[in-house]
């Protein structure tokens, strides 16, 4: 047991019963440790310093199970109303998979190309770079001898125009 955060019967017995205050808040820091001659856990009064250093593994070690507590998944939540044997492990399912969803992104990109390829040759020229190259607006402000603006207001007004186009079709 370490001292200074909880109140145990050794703190009583060592503080009187009513004891209000820390150990550390009466300048002494006390330790329990295990004395490999006598097998005995024995209570041993230490430096702030030999304290705190003992301290921090320890409060890293609570800090670390709080924490994962804090942030596990409870099984008995994923249950639909916690009463029956129904479960609902949605973090687990690939939605994605679903051949109605893919159907419909393969439909989406089709449309796109279709769309990307009726942009005038400098557009499509900025979307390759930009989106399949993944080329920065700077590397290619710089290829292109303009300014970093410049490709990002030509940028926006492509991605504008593709949008309208697209809403038009879908």
């Amino acid at each position: 047991m370490l001292y200074g955060f909880e109140e145990s019967i050794q703190e009583r017995a060592l503080f009187g019963k009513g004891a209000h205050k820390k150990p550390q808040e009466l300048g002494r820091f006390l330790l329990d440790v295990y004395n490999t001659c006598t097998q005995e856990m024995e209570t041993v009064e230490v430096s702030k310093e030999v304290y705190f250093a003992y301290q921090r593994g320890v409060w890293r070690d609570k800090k670390r199970d709080r924490s994962f507590f804090a942030h596990e998944i409870q099984f008995s939540s994923m249950s639909a109303d916690g009463n029956t044997n129904v479960d609902t492990f949605h973090e687990f399912v690939n939605y994605e998979a679903d051949p109605e969803v893919q159907f419909a992104r393969n439909e989406t990109i089709s449309v796109l190309r279709e769309v990307v390829c009726s942009l005038p040759a400098e557009d499509q020229a900025y979307i390759k770079a930009l989106f399949e190259e993944n080329m920065t607006e700077a590397a290619l402000a710089d290829a292109l001898g303009v300014s970093q603006q410049a490709v990002n207001r030509k940028k926006q007004r492509i991605l504008k125009n593709l949008k309208k186009i697209l809403e038009e079709r879908l």
